[in-house]
């Protein structure tokens, strides 16, 4: 009788000691292993991608209490809150005929040494090497470029002709995030020509006469 009782003690051991192992082999029995397919890709619900310039406009919010401010005389336009405190400037210089576009970040002490202002937006980048000076009139530095008419000063005019966001940013200061305008493209238009036209792939050329 007692060899009976302990067979039947052992066995029960035994079985209670390959429950984890069967519990395990199961789930991996209905574990699923094959491949993905292309099918249950396409019915996931994933959000859709946002185009590119929608995505641009997306992440990049425009620097708060700033606006384009022309400034006639000077042929220049501002950004800033206002004329006295703008940010940045593009303006048209004229001497003996030749016209430069100069371009001109505006900070609130005087940098040190040179630097590279970077301009980014519709599609185009600009950098540009830039010189410290003082301001005249208010307080604090800036950093400028004076740029013949030609390809880097074509670039800056390409970033800012277009509706989506610019971002200006250089060394040791917070980046400019803003939109062009009638006051920075009427400057552009008048130190670099107007802008070309867009091209159209669907026109046709024409034969000559």
């Amino acid at each position: 009788m007692l060899a009976v009782t302990a067979k039947l003690a052992h066995d029960g051991a035994m079985q209670m000691k390959s429950l984890p192992l069967i519990a395990a082999l199961l789930l991996a029995g209905c574990a699923r292993t094959e491949p993905i397919t292309d099918n249950v890709v396409e019915k996931a619900d994933v959000p859709a991608a946002l185009p590119a310039e929608d995505a641009e406009r997306e992440a990049l919010p425009l620097t708060p209490g700033m606006r384009w401010e022309i400034d006639e005389p000077a042929n220049a336009a501002l950004y800033g809150a206002d004329r006295a405190s703008a940010q940045l400037m593009l303006r048209c210089d004229e001497d003996g005929g030749e016209k430069a576009l100069v371009v001109s970040r505006f900070l609130p002490t005087v940098p040190s040494g040179a630097g590279t202002l970077t301009l980014t937006g519709n599609g185009a980048i600009a950098s540009v090497p830039v010189v410290a000076e003082a301001n005249e009139g208010r307080p604090g530095g800036r950093l400028s470029a004076t740029l013949d008419p030609g390809a880097l000063a074509q670039s800056i005019g390409a970033v800012f002709r277009g509706p989506d966001p610019v971002n200006v940013s250089t060394t040791g200061a917070e980046p400019l995030v803003l939109t062009g305008g009638p006051e920075v493209g009427m400057v552009l238009d008048n130190c670099l020509g107007p802008a070309a036209p867009a091209r159209n792939d669907d026109d046709e050329a024409q034969p000559a006469a």
